[in-house]
């Protein structure tokens, strides 16, 4: 039967971001699971550091909660793990003002499916910054990340290596490219929003009309 869907969304109040002039902040927020490639991003990262020399850091913020997913981090970037920081679960303001102090946040899609947005994917959308996604899932993420405008969708680990090192050149002055967030579309992810198109589709089943 014909169905129709309405999105988790976000209901925020974001901190103001301190931005830190002389590195550029990457952060995952939450969990990690077995099917989420992690180690293709670290090597990435790892390039990017050691042979770039770029003043990358990056942040796992919850991750710890899981020292399966913990050791993955830290057996795949053993070398570049004072550039990485990985902690338990911290309170609810304390993530936020982490991912407003970020210069672009990641998403890290799971290998091999679709539809698997996570509630980290709303959250991001109202810091209106980059959005990093690896791999590219082709379906529900990159269109959202797409028609908000934040997002920067990549399928290999060298598409991931030059989105990346795109965003650390514009931080520091040697790309002028970037994005433009929609924020009408950043907005229709809102709750509020959300609520509404449920009550207007209440109102067209009340009234026959669906």
């Amino acid at each position: 039967r014909p169905g129709h869907v309405l999105l988790n969304g976000f209901e925020l109040e974001v901190p103001k971001g301190k931005i830190d002039a002389n590195k550029f902040v990457l952060t995952y927020n939450g969990s990690l699971y077995a099917t989420q490639p992690i180690e293709d991003i670290l090597s990435v990262i790892r390039r990017l550091i050691v042979d770039d020399k770029a003043p990358i850091e990056l942040h796992f913020p919850g991750a710890a909660f899981d020292p399966i997913q913990k050791k993955r981090i830290e057996e795949s970037a053993h070398d570049i793990m004072d550039r990485i920081t990985i902690t338990d679960r911290i309170p609810k303001e304390d993530v936020l003002q982490l991912q407003a102090n970020s210069d672009a946040l990641l998403m890290v899609s799971h290998s091999n499916m679709k539809g698997v947005p996570s509630s980290k994917l709303y959250e991001y959308l109202c810091f209106e910054k980059p959005i990093v996604q690896y791999p590219n899932d082709f379906d529900i993420v990159e269109s959202t990340l797409k028609e908000t405008g934040l997002g920067i969708c990549s399928s290999s680990k060298e598409e991931l290596y030059a989105t990346i090192k795109k965003l650390v050149d514009q931080k520091f002055g040697k790309s002028e490219e970037n994005l433009e967030p929609n924020t009408i579309a950043i907005q229709s992810y809102s709750r509020r929003m959300q609520t509404k198109v449920l009550a207007e589709l209440l109102t067209k089943i009340e009234g026959g009309n669906v």
